[in-house]
């Protein structure tokens, strides 16, 4: 009798493991994977290329010719234009302008014609949360702009000051002047306004948009 039960169990166990030797091995065979290799143009496109560090793209058509370009700022303070030549291939103008920017100061370039002359401009954040106007001369070299008030304490963000200039008057929706939307290294994001388009910015709560995320 302890003979005919020991060949039931072990009967049971050797079919208990068929079946799961049988089921991986199934499933060994479904999963079947493939090596992912990058396309031959890679390094062409622009998430091909690469940057120092800290790089901070901003998207815009520069040359007015319907095509994406980048301006992209870098942890040591250079500036660099990425010309889409039409089919999302770039050409890179490194130092940009030749701006004379401070190094290591992580500028975060962003564009717009600042003062409605047809070219477009330039209005730069630093790591120490200061910005800068610069105003396109009109053949891409920059003279900076010293007569708005962006110098002054009450305008700095503390740190990595990330400018987003836009046209966004808080009661009169659009009123042709530059604001200026401002993200920081806190989470903060603070709204200046453009009193009456003469460069004189004032901190506004007006957007509600001055919070910080915790």
């Amino acid at each position: 009798m302890k003979t005919k039960f020991r060949w039931i169990y072990t009967s049971i166990v050797i079919i208990i493991f068929f079946l799961l030797v049988t089921t991986i091995a199934k499933n060994a065979q479904a999963q079947t994977f493939s090596q992912l290799t990058p396309p031959p143009y890679a390094s062409q496109y622009i998430y091909g290329l690469s940057f120092a560090e800290y790089p901070a793209p901003f998207a815009i058509d520069w040359n007015d010719d319907g095509a994406m370009d980048f301006l992209v700022g870098e942890l040591s303070g250079n500036i660099s234009l990425l010309l889409n030549n039409g089919s999302d291939q770039f050409t890179t103008i490194s130092n940009f302008g030749n701006l004379s920017l401070p190094s290591n100061s992580m500028s975060a370039p962003s564009a717009i014609d600042y003062n409605h002359d047809g070219d477009l401009d330039l209005i730069i954040g630093f790591a120490d949360g200061s910005m800068e106007i610069f105003l396109n001369n009109g053949n891409d070299t920059f003279t900076q702009d010293t007569t708005n008030n962006l110098n002054q304490t009450n305008l700095n963000v503390g740190m990595n000051a990330v400018p987003y200039p836009v046209d966004w008057h808080p009661t009169q929706g659009s009123d042709g002047d530059i604001d200026l939307i401002v993200g920081a290294a806190d989470g903060s994001i603070s709204y200046f306004v453009n009193l009456n388009g003469n460069g004189f910015f004032a901190p506004n709560n007006e957007l509600g948009v001055k919070s910080t995320i915790t």
